[in-house]
């Protein structure tokens, strides 16, 4: 799912977290900080994620990541 440059960070029993950075679209799409590196996110279902809040990666699709809370 990552370069091998990007394995090298912070990593929980689930797989990666990242930190939520800015609200693109309200319950639907958010800036993400994973590693150094900002994406696009995405949830399967609408969910409300303020800046600050630290989620976990499920997958990517594309240049978007599945995120879910922590």
């Amino acid at each position: 799912m990552f370069s091998r440059q990007e394995r090298n960070g912070k990593q929980n029993a689930n797989g990666y977290e990242g930190v939520i950075d800015a609200v693109l679209t309200p319950y639907q799409e958010w800036r993400v900080k994973v590693q150094g590196v900002y994406w696009h996110a995405r949830t399967r279902i609408p969910r409300n994620f303020m800046p600050g809040d630290i989620v976990k990666i499920e997958g990517r699709y594309e240049l978007k990541l599945w995120i879910a809370p922590l």
